[in-house]
């Protein structure tokens, strides 16, 4: 069976949450944004290679303000790479709805703001970011509507109650729609659906697309509260449909981490229905889910990590592995994990079970998965 071999790698240059990143083949590994441990927003892009094992911070002379669970893309044309952000949460002004282009060129990265009419992309955070070839699809999202499903409060976990005292005035709720950006031109458009509604309609969410160019989209928090349901996005056909997986199917989750290659899709911890933090590595192919036992080390659960490809190799980096509600407070980690698979037998016997078809009660209830 297949296991993960974990090893440490350089930890971020700050503790961060709620950061974006992507992966750039022969560039590296980006992030960008997210929350210190003072809950203050970041606007630096830091690049991180994977031949050196470091990071570098690089330099601009504007940038798009400090935020928060933003989407993050990029595209590469004519010998130019280019870095997008979408929307994200500063908390000092709320819910952004703009969408900023950041050139790179060695070491330094130059910022534009993209006009973008406000009725096509509204204001919004923690939306799912799927990349194609010369376009990306910016997928759901929370933030203030005027007219949607709205969180009931009985309902609200006290992450979106924080943000509803802060924005007492706005109507929060969930966007159910699909925003394409056209990296040829720099066009926003907004795509019509047919089938499944409230299919997009997530928060922190997750997806790929797969080789059939179909958007895969898993997880998230939406007006019933966390969910593993799986959709499937037909681009061409702008059709939403059910996805019915077989396999060991991860427990509902938002905020987790995930990564695409070679039409496969893995998925890292989050955090569940009753707020509590996950963990495990979960894969998602040919239409089944498996679990993916820890050769040696294993990882604590947290919630809102990063994971990347690059050369092959998946990268894991921050995320919160403590966490109390109530009083707002979060362990905020700058630790950062490669990972190498291998065939093998798991040392504790956990595999036996998700080889064998059986659900273990929840990841969660494991100090270590």
């Amino acid at each position: 069976m297949l296991l993960a071999e974990w090893e440490s790698i350089a930890e971020l240059p700050t503790g961060l949450e709620g950061f974006a990143s992507v992966s750039i083949p022969k560039m590296g590994i980006f992030i960008f944004g997210g929350a210190n441990e003072n809950m203050e927003e970041q606007n630096d892009l830091f690049q991180y290679s994977p031949t050196n094992n470091a990071w570098t911070k690089l330099t601009t002379s504007e940038a798009p303000m400090g935020r928060s669970c933003c989407g993050m893309s990029f595209h590469e044309k004519d010998g130019k790479t280019c870095i997008y952000i979408f929307g994200g949460l500063n908390s000092g002004v709320g819910w952004l709805g703009d969408i900023w282009k950041g050139q790179l060129d060695q070491g330094k990265v130059t910022w534009t703001q993209i006009e973008v009419d406000p009725v096509d992309f509204t204001p919004r955070d923690k939306v799912a970011t799927v990349r194609g070839e010369n376009e990306c699809f910016i997928i759901g999202g929370f933030g203030p509507v005027d007219c949607a499903e709205s969180e009931d409060e009985q309902d609200a976990d006290d992450e979106i109650k924080r943000e509803k005292e802060a924005q007492e005035a706005l109507q929060l709720g969930w966007f159910d729609d699909v925003v394409r950006l056209d990296f040829t031109t720099d066009k926003v458009e907004i795509l019509a659906f047919k089938g499944i509604e409230g299919a997009a309609a997530k928060a922190a969410s997750g997806g790929f697309m797969n080789k059939k160019g179909e958007i895969i989209l898993f997880g998230g928090k939406g007006t019933t509260g966390r969910t593993n349901e799986m959709f499937i996005y037909d681009v061409e056909n702008k059709m939403w449909e059910c996805e019915k997986p077989g396999g060991f199917l991860p427990a509902p989750r938002s905020f987790f981490a995930s990564a695409s290659v070679d039409n496969k899709f893995y998925v890292f911890g989050g955090q569940g229905k009753n707020d509590e933090l996950l963990g495990g590595l979960h894969l998602f192919t040919n239409g089944k889910w498996s679990k993916i036992e820890s050769n040696g080390k294993s990882l604590n659960p947290r919630r809102q990590a990063k994971m990347e490809f690059y050369d092959g190799v998946l990268y894991l980096f921050g995320g919160t592995d403590k966490l109390d509600t109530e009083q707002g407070i979060a362990s905020v980690l700058k630790e950062c994990w490669k990972a190498e698979f291998v065939e093998g037998e798991a040392e504790d016997g956990n595999a036996l079970l998700s080889a064998i078809g059986l659900k273990r009660r929840v990841d969660a209830t494991e100090e270590q998965i």
